[in-house]
């Protein structure tokens, strides 16, 4: 069971999007507008799942997965980003991303993932 999530996006109607769905599951979060800020908050907070983009000011994405998998192989890791190209695909996933959406993305699928996680624990 999904009981705390993490979303890191600068993108405040990103946000704004997955906390209204986040409060009508009843589910848990925070959320971080770049990597130095989510990485502090994943170090003091036990996660289930993580959402993040991955350019963002400071810290971006691909370092914010590096550093989270140094910490914590196991919580998986869900890549939202508007600009996804076979590259950027390949390197995510060979950081150790879980999966990855892109933008714009349904309500629906981010319900799908939150709970096919959930099932996994």
């Amino acid at each position: 069971m999904i009981k705390k999530i993490l979303i890191v996006e600068d993108e405040k109607i990103i946000t704004n999007t997955i906390v209204a769905l986040l409060e009508k599951m009843g589910i848990e979060y925070f959320t971080a507008n770049n990597g130095e800020d989510a990485l502090e908050k994943f170090k003091t907070n036990k996660f289930d799942l993580i959402f993040t983009d991955i350019f963002m000011p400071k810290m971006d994405g691909f370092k914010l997965i590096e550093e989270i998998r140094k910490i914590d192989r196991e919580i998986p890791i869900i890549v939202i980003s508007g600009y996804i190209d076979n590259e950027t695909i390949r390197k995510i996933l060979e950081l150790g991303a879980n999966k990855y959406i892109e933008k714009p993305f349904s309500l629906k699928e981010i319900k799908k993932i939150i709970e096919m996680y959930g099932e996994k624990k």
